[in-house]
């Protein structure tokens, strides 16, 4: 999805909508795996048309606040090669 507003990095417990997505694909039900030590990540990118676009991302919440400061230095960074 391509944006035109200032770039996002944000995380936040997993939204119902997405649950409901992820039931019986990407989150099995039958694993001993809980929604609750994951969260939901929003994230700004430059794809390789060099147009910002914003992507999601489930990772364990104990990583979250790192994963975003990672991809917030990587998009970053590339403001300054795109320049």
């Amino acid at each position: 999805m391509k944006i035109n507003t200032d770039p996002i990095f944000s995380y936040t417990p997993i939204p119902e909508e997405v649950k409901e997505k992820m039931l019986g694909f990407s989150m099995p039900e039958n694993i001993p795996l809980s929604f609750d030590e994951l969260s939901y990540l929003t994230l700004s990118y430059y794809g390789f048309d060099g147009n910002t676009h914003v992507g999601e991302m489930i990772v364990n919440k104990e990583v979250a606040a790192d994963v975003v400061d990672i991809f917030k230095e990587i998009y970053e960074k590339n403001i300054l090669l795109i320049k």
